[in-house]
């Protein structure tokens, strides 16, 4: 089998630095350029990144999701699409609120006790 062949049948590496959580979660999202926001479900969530389902992306389109989380606190992040797959897409996280991140240590500490 050539290199390139090779190359193409082996699986990616795994890059994340963060573990995902899945959570299931419905979210607003809005794509640079675009004015109208979409509804969506966040399936899993990092510091850094995150999994979004129902709604169709542009590759690397310039994004921000939202929702409300726990104590009316509204949570927000910003990214970039990285890949694009038929159920959704992946998104880097390049800037969250502070509720953001407390939102994702607060279910990734959960996750973490019910693991153990």
């Amino acid at each position: 089998m050539s290199s390139i062949a090779s190359s193409l049948a082996a699986p990616p590496s795994e890059r994340r630095r963060h573990r995902r959580t899945p959570v299931g979660l419905r979210v607003r999202v809005h794509f640079l350029g675009r004015t109208i926001p979409a509804t969506a479900e966040l399936t899993d969530v990092s510091p850094a990144g995150c999994y979004v389902r129902g709604v169709a992306a542009p590759g690397q389109a310039k994004l921000a999701l939202g929702f409300v989380g726990r104590k009316d606190r509204v949570c927000l992040a910003a990214g970039q699409v990285l890949r694009v797959d038929p159920d959704g897409f992946a998104v880097k996280i390049n800037r969250a609120n502070s509720a953001f991140m407390d939102f994702v240590a607060d279910i990734t500490d959960y996750a973490s006790f019910e693991a153990a």
